[in-house]
């Protein structure tokens, strides 16, 4: 085992939710309460001076300690500095500080997530203090007071189900009427708005298009095709091969796992995956795989619940899809447990207290994929391994890989590219 093999490993036993699971828990960041941070830290937070910090943030602390880093950040700044300035410094932070930094993207992700939760919070401060929210109120004061906001990626009213899109670099729902396509800015109803997230909001890989008219385009080609079901399974089983060495039974079976992905919602139970194996055999290949293809796919090493409940929020179930690498201590993890063993069912929630000592209503609900050197402990996870199909790994050589397709150079490999960009829309719509 190397040092960063380690080094994950021992993340993933100190993953803990003390952050979010308790009312009485010191970590508040709508308050400037940054428990898990030293004094040295929460001085650099505040000063952005990082040059003469001597402090070193241990493998086994890194990503509670960064998100706290992220929240304070934010807490501090967020009004009076570009935000870009502030995720480079945070990314400068996690090369600087950490004894072995987060990859690039596991980074991003713990950002994405804090600048979430911090617009939520501003957005709920905005509306519990406005006049109309304290002491008596007459029936005008009630029907005039704000509405809060909440981001969404999908949601599902009256048969029609809002999936967020960008278009032209701005923020749109887009759904389906009879024969035409609608785009909406905005979706409000009696209590709340619900919007779609901006391009440096999401946590996966967005879907772009350039502008309307290439939507509308790329919507009557799909149709003009007659593209079917079965059509777009077997073309996704033979990208797969390309990236995936296994037997085809588990080829077909991921293929139809990716598919399965963008229906999740309309089952009221679904399955776990769990991808077992030593290192060097494909795991994290066939996560990169998931990412590209599957539906809103959010790519997670040694995840936080804090993480996980930003993400699938507390307005509709089925948000995403997860997939869990270096997954060893998931069985270690009571609050992960919980997670696991509600969120196979369409409709269950996890309650935790919120900044304000309200109680909130978390999903858990949503397609995961999981992977690991072993198998969670039967004693301690039967109710999860029953929820479980547990495939084991083999190391082989594919035929492409997923990571050079990523970031296309030759002819070839931008020309698979955008084939798999082709097939994640036409998934989509």
């Amino acid at each position: 085992m190397d040092a960063e093999q380690s080094a994950k490993i021992e993340d993933s036993i100190n993953q803990i939710y003390t952050k979010y699971s308790s009312s009485t828990n010191n970590y508040n960041p709508s308050t400037g309460k940054f428990s898990y941070l030293t004094d040295e830290l929460k001085n650099m937070t505040k000063t952005l001076q990082i040059d003469h910090v001597k402090q070193k943030i241990s493998n086994g602390n890194r990503n509670n300690t960064l998100l706290a880093v992220a929240d304070s950040l934010l807490y501090h700044h967020y009004n009076s500095k570009d935000i870009e300035f502030l995720k480079n410094f945070f990314l400068k932070i996690n090369q600087n500080l950490c004894e072995v930094p987060l990859d690039e993207k596991e980074v991003e992700s713990i950002w994405t997530q804090a600048t979430i939760f911090m617009k939520k919070n501003i957005a709920e401060r905005s509306s519990n203090n406005s006049p109309n929210s304290q002491g008596k109120q007459t029936q005008s004061n009630k029907d005039s007071k704000p509405k809060k906001e909440f981001t969404v990626f999908k949601y599902t009213s009256n048969a029609h189900i809002y999936e967020s899109v960008i278009i032209a670099g701005e923020p749109f729902f887009i759904t389906f009427g009879e024969n035409n396509l609608i785009l909406r800015e905005e979706i409000e109803q009696e209590t709340r708005i619900l919007k779609p997230p901006h391009l440096e909001e999401y946590p996966s890989k967005p879907y772009i298009f350039e502008s309307k008219e290439e939507l509308e385009k790329f919507v009557k080609m799909i149709k003009e095709k007659n593209i079917s079901i079965d059509s777009l399974f077997w073309k996704t089983n033979d990208f797969i091969s390309k990236f995936i060495v296994h037997q085809s039974h588990i080829l077909e079976y991921i293929s139809a796992l990716i598919l399965f992905s963008y229906f999740q919602d309309k089952f009221s139970t679904i399955p776990y995956t769990m991808f077992v194996s030593d290192g060097g055999s494909g795991k994290s290949t066939i996560g990169n795989v998931f990412e590209d293809l599957g539906y809103r796919c959010v790519n997670m090493t040694d995840p936080t619940t804090a993480n996980i409940f930003r993400i699938f929020g507390n307005v509709e179930a089925g948000q995403c899809t997860l997939v869990l690498d270096e997954a060893e201590k998931i069985d270690q993890d009571k609050d992960m447990m919980s997670i696991l063993k509600n969120g196979y069912e369409y409709g269950k929630r996890v309650q935790r207290v919120d900044q304000f000592g309200k109680q909130q209503h978390f999903h858990t609900f949503g397609l995961k994929i999981l992977s690991a050197e072993r198998a969670p402990n039967p004693s301690s996870a039967k109710a999860v391994i029953d929820r479980t199909f547990i495939i084991s790994n083999y190391k082989g050589k594919p035929e492409l890989d997923i990571k050079e397709i990523r970031k296309p150079k030759t002819k070839e490999h931008k020309k698979i590219f955008a084939e798999i960009e082709f097939l994640r829309k036409a998934f989509c719509l």
